[in-house]
């Protein structure tokens, strides 16, 4: 009987004292379990070894733990899947195990299951290869064979929890500063159990893991039924003080109403329809181009609802101020003065009130040191400046102000370990340049003299789309400002041909990563891309090629929104949304990755509007009359209630049809005319934004000779 065919078994298994020796005998000697005779020898109360009944946080609580990784060659998807259902067992049995492993191996010890095995080649051994679970040993190692030598003779019976949603992958590993020297992960990878030695290293991997996985940490509370800040894995691990990573709290499905209500709330203008229609494009097609009238807030809607969506994300000084303003600092110091590069504050208890200043950078080498494991947050502050102060560029500091150092850095790990915050950035607002003549200044290039680095962005686009690519689960946001500022086709093609060929970007010809950057990347699905476009003199159009791949929304200020504005100006509160839909950002994507979605009675509406855009040079191809349909059937479904269907059919026209319209008056006058026809029936318009732009249109031809959609 086989790993895979105990799974039937084992799910039924209520607990830990149900798996004995008997069940871990018969399994190994590949005999069929006889459910009778099972039942039989546990009346026999017949046992030469029988596992205690401990529950899970019962195990949790031993001080004197190891850490191992149980290596497997088999395919993870033959391990999770069962009668073709995903399931994970609480139960896995491996064999056999090594003997310098069996000498510190014991029951409660943690253990991180690793996959192994070969691959067709490295960059596929480093991402296939590497943690895939997290389990504990529910014995200590017995005899599974007496006929086999030592090394093959002894098993354990591992309780197997926690399928991690995103696995850690050797990559991230073998690369890991403080990793890298790690025995289990260098040399012979064939050992089947594996002693990992150093508590540093357990520390580091355990952050990977739930930097990986944001859910981990509530995964253990569910199953231990307590918050994991009080358990003891390892040494107090999870500890709140420790900081390691945050708690993030679980998915919600997307609410649309009780995000329109956060940004209205915040102090943002704008109408519910409008917003109803930049919602349903960004379902349709993760790109969407704004356009339109030069301070209506284009950019400002991008960046407020990534931060909505988006984890609530610090930087250290964010951090640092909060810090300052904590119970344990004021209650001590008086803080005299903050600014991004340095601090004054006097302390409380002495006599002199001299003013101590701090770095913040000092601080920021004290912090970090903290929160990534290398040091213990209740390591001596004396012993601490040693390690800091003899490699730091402000010793003099370090060694003078070590308490305060100390204190501020703690502090500072407790606002991370109390919040909601976390530490992967979703989004990037970058500004085009006029200069942006090739693909370098979003995806980078390789250094020409040295073959064996990688240049990125420094504004942080290509490290965007890595963090997207490695957290699938999470939207990400690239807002590119005045989009238009120079030819979109020059430096964007790659993003425009992954988006409709699912093809990888080449970034470099080398095997392995250069500088932290694969050979190439796929445009991940999770990615969401805002450009916004003003029209001038310094600006360039866009091809239909840009225009048919995206839902261009125009932004415009009616009088009488200018006039209820001016009447009660309010002060847009960018910080009060910061990660307020957070914890629906996983159903945004599940959403915006859904297929199949069309509208079956579209073509009606569709077909008049395509014989007189064909006559103009702007008639529309299968893919977008499919994404017209995709819009219909989501805005219908999203926007119940709220517009008809005549108003989403319009929307929909607005964004996907008019866009490519361009010309002279002898080329447009007459088929605008007719277009303004399509758009009325006999009770006045039926489509009132197209009827109402094709008209702004239509009189700018006649006083111009010439129109556009951007420019009207």
């Amino acid at each position: 009987m086989s790993n895979v065919q105990l799974f039937e078994l084992m799910l039924e298994v209520e607990n830990l004292s149900e798996i004995d020796q008997f069940i871990f005998k018969r399994v190994l000697e590949q005999n069929q379990i006889i459910f009778e005779e099972y039942e039989a020898y546990k009346r026999s109360k017949v046992s030469d070894v029988v596992i205690e009944n401990k529950k899970l946080y019962e195990i949790f609580q031993s001080n004197d733990r190891n850490f191992f990784t149980i290596s497997s060659k088999k395919d993870f998807e033959e391990l999770i899947v069962y009668d073709n259902k995903q399931v994970w067992a609480k139960t896995f049995v491996f064999s056999p195990l090594n003997d310098h492993s069996r000498v510190f191996l014991k029951k409660g010890d943690v253990l991180f299951c690793y996959r192994q095995g070969q691959f067709d080649s490295l960059n596929d051994a480093l991402d296939k290869r590497g943690i895939y679970g997290i389990g504990f040993a529910a014995s200590d190692p017995l005899v599974i064979n007496q006929q086999q030598n030592d090394h093959n003779k002894y098993g354990v019976i591992v309780a197997f929890p926690l399928l991690l949603n995103k696995r850690l992958s050797l990559r991230n590993i073998q690369l890991h500063p403080v990793t890298i020297s790690l025995t289990p992960y260098n040399g012979n990878r064939n050992d089947a159990l594996q002693h990992i030695p150093k508590e540093i290293h357990y520390k580091t991997i355990l952050n990977l893991l739930v930097a990986c996985n944001p859910t981990l940490k509530l995964n253990l509370q569910s199953m231990l039924g307590f918050p994991v800040a009080n358990t003891k894995l390892p040494v107090e691990v999870w500890k709140k003080e420790n900081r390691l990573l945050p708690v993030i709290s679980s998915s919600k499905a997307f609410n649309p109403q009780l995000c329109f209500n956060s940004i209205v709330e915040a102090g943002f203008v704008i109408e519910k329809k409008f917003f109803i229609r930049f919602l349903v494009s960004l379902f349709t097609k993760p790109f969407v181009l704004f356009t339109g009238l030069s301070g209506s807030g284009k950019t400002k809607l991008a960046i407020i609802f990534a931060k909505w969506i988006c984890q609530h994300n610090l930087n250290q000084f964010q951090i640092l101020k909060e810090a300052l303003e904590s119970e344990s600092i004021q209650s001590n110091y008086k803080i005299c003065h903050i600014s991004e590069k340095t601090i004054e504050l006097t302390n409380k208890s002495g006599s002199s009130g001299k003013i101590i200043p701090l770095p913040t950078k000092a601080i920021y080498e004290w912090y970090e040191e903290i929160t990534s494991g290398t040091l213990n947050i209740e390591d001596d502050p004396k012993v601490i400046r040693h390690q800091i102060g003899k490699k730091s560029l402000y010793q003099k500091h370090v060694f003078g102000f070590y308490t305060e150092f100390h204190k501020i850095s703690v502090a500072m790990s407790k606002v991370i370990a109390n919040e909601d915050y976390s530490d992967i950035k979703q989004y990037e607002v970058i500004s085009v340049g006029a200069d942006w003549t090739n693909r370098e200044h979003l995806l980078g290039y390789s250094n020409a003299l040295d073959n064996n680095d990688y240049i990125k962005p420094e504004n942080g686009a290509l490290d965007l789309l890595l963090r997207a690519n490695e957290n699938p689960e999470l939207p990400f946001f690239l807002i590119l400002d005045e989009m238009n500022l120079s030819h979109v086709e020059r430096y964007f093609a790659d993003f425009l041909s992954s988006m409709e060929s699912d093809e990888v970007i080449a970034l470099h010809t080398k095997e392995t990563y250069l500088n932290d950057v694969p050979e190439s990347i796929c445009l991940p699905k999770n990615l969401f891309i805002i450009g916004t476009v003003n029209i001038d003199e310094t600006t360039y159009m866009f091809s239909p090629k840009v225009l048919d791949r995206a839902n261009v929304i125009e932004f415009r200020v009616t009088e009488e929104e200018m006039k209820d504005y001016l009447d009660s100006p309010k002060e847009l509160d960018m910080d009060a949304l910061s990660g307020v839909g957070a914890s629906m950002g996983e159903s945004f994507v599940a959403k915006a990755k859904e297929r199949g979605l069309k509208d079956e009675k579209l073509k009606d509406d569709l077909m008049p509007f395509f014989v007189y855009l064909e006559k103009a040079g702007a008639e529309f191809g299968y893919r977008t009359a499919s994404e017209m349909s995709r819009f219909v059937k989501i805005c219908t479904d999203l926007a119940e209630g709220e517009m008809t269907r005549d108003e989403v059919i319009d929307a929909a026209i607005m964004q996907k049809l008019l866009p490519k319209l361009h010309g002279s008056r002898k080329k447009l006058v007459s088929i605008l005319e007719e277009l303004i026809k399509l758009c009325v029936n006999d009770d006045g318009p039926k489509y009132a934004l197209s009827h109402e732009k094709l008209n702004r249109m239509l009189k700018r031809v006649q006083e111009n000779g010439f129109t556009s959609y951007a420019e009207a």
